[in-house]
């Protein structure tokens, strides 16, 4: 097999699978925007009438379920990057994320000690990954200590034994990013401004297509 030279050619060889899968999803998915609004509008009156109740935790998100009448025939451990009109991961909303990057991951941490980007809370390399988080517990508590993962597009091959099936279960498996520079068709939008790059992922929801109908 022809090795991949940068990750222009890796998400083009990816995206022409993941693009038919979603074409598919979308496809099989209908949504009433009048019935959506009001279920939203119903949900946010029901929280408001449980603000003073102490048994109700108050998230301050409302969580949409679709449940296809047909099963995808294939499916995607890798995440489809959906762009958000008004985005849900900030700053303000105390958003963390973490990127699993290649050796030596003092390099990356250096690199982004002189940027901007304050949601990127933890640089983890990948021989410390498979070394610190081998237990299950372990697992779960770096699946929960952050809410966005991504990772260097290079080694999103390497991480379904070190990540473990928690990640793909609670639909947080890494998005590949760039972690060299700014993508090709991204310099347009950003220019060689990295931490724009990086900043700019707050700006999307990332869907798993799984192998049943939710």
């Amino acid at each position: 097999m022809q090795p991949l030279l940068d990750y222009e050619q890796y998400l083009e060889l990816k995206s022409k699978r993941y693009n038919r899968y979603r074409k598919e999803v979308i496809r099989q998915i209908v949504l009433d925007k009048f019935q959506v609004k009001k279920a939203v509008e119903a949900l946010k009156a029901f929280e408001e009438s449980h603000q003073s109740d102490e048994l109700f935790e108050n998230e301050g998100f409302v969580y949409l379920e679709v449940v296809l009448a047909v099963v995808p025939e294939e499916y995607s451990i890798k995440p489809v990057q959906i762009p958000l009109p008004v985005p849900i991961y900030s700053e303000q909303f105390n958003t963390r994320s973490a990127i699993f990057v290649t050796d030596p991951q003092r390099e990356y941490k250096d690199r982004l000690q002189d940027l901007s980007v304050p949601t990127v809370a933890k640089v983890i390399g990948y021989e410390k990954l498979k070394k610190n988080y081998k237990l299950l517990k372990d697992k779960r508590s770096l699946l929960y200590s952050y809410d966005l993962f991504f990772c260097d597009w290079r080694i999103y091959n390497l991480l379904r034994k070190p990540a473990g099936k928690l990640f793909y279960e609670r639909k947080k498996f890494p998005f590949p990013i760039d972690c060299q520079s700014v993508p090709t068709w991204k310099k347009e939008q950003f220019g060689e401004d990295y931490a724009a790059y990086l900043n700019d992922l707050n700006n999307y929801t990332y869907l798993m297509i799984g192998n049943g109908p939710v």
